[in-house]
């Protein structure tokens, strides 16, 4: 059973559909990232990517984000995340696009949005984080103090392009979590 851990929503039961091939970010991850954003997340526009059952983007939304694009490419997954918007009440701060991660890069970027935060739960050890920094990159979508969260494998090290910088990780047991910035940005420390 996933929870909302914290913000409007707190203690609400997500749906989710068992015996499919997700993992749901575990509660400690899930508040970890949210205290580490803190209040920077009030009014943000955040994008999630490998979006599961909407877990992180619902937690986003009930900390007062105002805007959430969810990214799944599995149709009955995708469908359990509109439902879950529409269990809260909250169709209107969220969308969903049924598409894989790479192909809706360049497709978001016509939406003229420019995301905060872009928090991506790729499967473990199948993602190449540089091809994914190259396509981020051309398609302009995070705002100019934006950062992406990723949630890997501890055993994984991401390898950016030369455009970006790794400013935290954080270790969870077996997940890592990793802050990265544009370089150029104001607060790359």
């Amino acid at each position: 059973m996933v929870k909302v851990i914290g913000g409007l929503f707190k203690g609400r039961k997500l749906k989710t559909i068992e015996g499919l091939k997700t993992r749901p970010t575990p509660s400690i991850v899930r508040e970890a990232i949210f205290d580490i954003l803190a209040e920077k997340i009030e009014g943000a526009n955040f994008l999630d990517l490998y979006a599961g059952f909407g877990c992180v983007g619902i937690e986003a939304l009930s900390r007062g984000a105002a805007f959430v694009l969810f990214v799944e490419e599995d149709f009955k997954i995708s469908s359990v995340i509109k439902e879950n918007l529409g269990l809260f009440g909250i169709n209107a701060k969220g969308q969903v696009l049924t598409i894989p991660v790479f192909k809706s890069l360049k497709k978001i970027s016509f939406y003229n949005i420019k995301y905060d935060f872009i928090f991506l739960d790729p499967p473990y050890l199948k993602t190449s984080f540089k091809d994914f920094f190259e396509l981020l990159s051309e398609s302009n979508i995070l705002s100019r103090e934006g950062e992406v969260i990723i949630q890997h494998s501890r055993k994984v090290e991401i390898v950016l392009t030369e455009n970006y910088l790794q400013k935290k990780r954080y270790n969870y047991g077996d997940t890592s979590l990793s802050f990265i910035r544009r370089k150029g940005s104001e607060d790359e420390t």
